[in-house]
């Protein structure tokens, strides 16, 4: 059976339970911006050769894959199968930033990311979690029902925060293949 369909030909595609929706719909920019998140945290997991770094990935991709979950359920309070992100999980992303910015010095100018391609990759990644954050936040502007948890938005704000210093991280040389 082949992967295309010629569906989405006319500039719609499924989205369960929504049914058919436009691809330029609110949900499904934010959807596409999750998606792209968590591709970019493959690239950098097969450039880090770092197996306590993997693992935390490996654990922020789950979550950004919870996130999308939520975000295309059309009643999630009312899907009980769905795991949701905890607060647990923010309170961990607050700890390893904290963690992080204990190893790094002090900023004292304007960064410029370059350099080990892990870490110019991360700040990317960065970039990346910024437009997808920036995207739920239209959709909880733009499309109130479901709401988004506010979860899901104290989660998105962090992890930026946490792919910047992850990246200052990776520009030391040990940390790195």
């Amino acid at each position: 059976m082949p992967i295309y369909t010629h569906c989405g030909d006319s500039g719609e595609t499924d989205l369960f339970p929504w049914g058919r929706v436009r691809k330029t719909d609110a949900r499904m920019e934010t959807l596409g911006n999750l998606d792209e998140l968590n591709a970019s945290l493959g690239v950098i997991r097969s450039l880090v050769k770092n197996d306590e770094i993997d693992q935390k990935l490996d654990r922020f991709q789950h979550v950004i894959v919870q996130i999308s979950s939520e975000i295309s359920c059309r009643n999630p309070e009312s899907v009980e199968w769905l795991e949701r992100i905890a607060p647990e999980e923010t309170l961990f992303l607050e700890s390893e930033i904290d963690r992080l910015e204990s190893e790094l010095p002090e900023i004292h100018e304007m960064l410029f990311f370059h350099g080990l391609p892990a870490a110019a990759f991360t700040q990317l990644a960065r970039t990346v979690c910024r437009r997808a954050e920036r995207s739920i936040w239209r959709l909880k502007e733009n499309q109130p029902e479901p709401p988004v948890s506010e979860e899901i938005l104290h989660w998105m704000n962090r992890f930026s925060d946490y792919l910047f210093m992850l990246g200052r991280k990776l520009q030391e040389p040990e940390n790195e293949s």
